[in-house]
């Protein structure tokens, strides 16, 4: 679980590394649409997070929660991969911010799976891969990304999502 854990960071951070570098290039979006972009991304994030998240775990568990969390994210890092229009990015973003409620489900799971004494040490542990991830995934993402661009650019390809997706994840 540690390991979806820590891949399931990378994916986002990958995207995170690359959005203003792709939407950018793609649509042509800059600093005021990026920002809008990412306030939504926040808003939508603290909606799940105080509004969704428990109930969720609560109505279908932990497994079920984690599972249903780790698709969202999928399908939504392949929307965003498949947007033909800078709106479609809108509605993806509602629809990924859903996939948030993976990361308190993992982290419950894991923690529910330990004795009490420990449980502060696997939160510990599970911060520390967290904080790896952030200091990995932006590196690895923005050398894919700017490789992946740059070939997208040569050769026209109609669909560039797919190459910064692949190294994103």
């Amino acid at each position: 679980m540690a390991f979806a854990f820590v891949f399931f960071n990378l994916a986002r951070l990958g995207m995170q590394t690359v959005w203003v570098l792709y939407t950018g290039y793609r649509w042509g979006w800059g600093e005021l649409s990026n920002g809008l972009t990412l306030a939504l991304v926040g808003v939508m994030t603290a909606l799940v997070q105080v509004g969704l998240t428990q109930r969720v775990i609560k109505r279908f568990g932990e497994r079920r929660t984690i599972l249903m969390g780790l698709a969202v994210s999928c399908i939504s890092f392949a929307l965003y991969g498949l947007s033909s229009q800078g709106w479609m990015m809108l509605a993806t973003i509602v629809f990924a911010s859903l996939g948030g409620v993976a990361f308190p489900a993992i982290q419950s799971f894991i923690a529910g799976r330990v004795r009490p004494e420990e449980q502060g040490a696997t939160q510990g542990a599970l911060t520390s891969l967290q904080s790896l991830a952030s200091i990995v995934g932006p590196v690895v993402s923005r050398r894919c990304s700017a490789s992946s661009l740059r070939r997208w650019h040569l050769s026209h390809s109609p669909v560039p999502p797919f190459y910064w997706a692949r190294c994103s994840s």
